[in-house]
């Protein structure tokens, strides 16, 4: 079999896509396990994207409250979204983190580049930590409707100790952002 045809261990025998908008696309691939057995996989393509904790001076993380629909839940989330074509990381993280809750910040620290599920999801989202975070003019383009909580560092981390913080970027970078200002 020729290797364009494979995918790690499995044998891929047809690609397609059966569904797309402009936010994500789905792919069903019909491939060769590597057990030999004929199986399928679902991948959704959201691209790459980012996620930003923003801090003011005082330590307080700023969060989006707001309904999720694919979750049918309101929960508080780090604002973030997709990156534009030719856009870095960096500057998706300071047109969303402005367009989501208002604020901008002059000093960027990355977190890293994660997966959210990486088993069925192809995305990578590069979490940043916006230090000394100031308010601004919020432009919501995407009509997400979210309003701003501010909340002490200290007291959300209690929140995602005690699972009242859903979002699992928004735990990471708490937790990150915890760890950051331990060593520094």
């Amino acid at each position: 079999m020729n290797e364009a045809n494979k995918r790690g261990p499995y044998i891929v025998k047809d690609h397609k896509i059966v569904y797309q908008n402009p936010w994500t696309t789905f792919y069903e691939d019909s491939v060769v396990r590597p057990d030999g057995k004929d199986g399928i996989w679902g991948i959704a393509n959201v691209g790459p994207g980012t996620a930003i904790l923003a801090l003011d001076k005082n330590r307080n993380v700023y969060l989006a409250n707001g309904y999720m629909y694919a979750n049918d839940k309101e929960m508080l989330v780090l604002p973030g979204g997709k990156r534009d074509e030719g856009e870095s990381s960096l500057d998706c993280a300071k047109r969303e983190l402005e367009e989501e809750l208002g604020l901008q910040s002059e000093e960027w620290v990355h977190l890293g580049s994660y997966h959210v599920y990486p088993a069925i999801i192809e995305d990578e989202t590069n979490i940043y930590l916006a230090l000394n975070a100031t308010e601004h003019t919020a432009s919501d383009p995407d009509g997400e409707n979210f309003t701003i909580k501010k909340i002490p560092l200290s007291k959300a981390v209690t929140m995602v100790m005690n699972g009242d913080i859903h979002h699992a970027m928004a735990a990471q970078a708490i937790m990150q952002a915890c760890y950051y200002f331990q060593k520094n």
